[in-house]
């Protein structure tokens, strides 16, 4: 019971499409909410034309703080796997700093998995192009 109770706090989060300096942003903000095994490893940016992802395990526990609305140069597409609960509660957590649409989603008994798309909040200046 122990095991399932540590592992009901755990979120994979894997980016796979936006700029690295957007996957930066967005891997900043949830380290500021939750522990993840990231620590201080930055994205780095992706030869071009090689596919690439990004990704980090979270746990997902309160409290955490809301965080503010964040700039974006564009549009991220993050995966989000774990609990329900845990899946929940991040993508909660994100639709504060960030737009957040939901693109898909599969479930199982003691599983979900989602894709989201971020976008920054209409009220935040984008970032510009490096």
């Amino acid at each position: 019971m122990t095991a399932v109770r540590e592992d009901a706090t755990q979120v994979s989060v894997q980016i796979s499409e936006g700029a690295w300096r957007d996957v930066e942003t967005v891997f900043r903000v949830l380290g500021t909410l939750f522990e993840t095994d990231r620590g201080a490893h930055a994205p780095h940016q992706a030869t071009v034309g090689h596919p690439h992802v990004w990704a980090a395990q979270l746990t997902v526990e309160p409290p955490w703080e809301r965080p503010r609305p964040t700039p974006l140069t564009g549009p991220v597409t993050a995966e989000l796997q774990g609990t329900p609960q845990a899946v929940d509660t991040l993508a909660r957590a994100l639709t504060d700093a960030f737009v957040v649409r939901e693109e898909g989603m599969a479930s199982g008994d003691q599983e979900r998995q989602v894709w989201l798309r971020l976008e920054c909040h209409a009220d935040v200046p984008h970032m510009p192009d490096a």
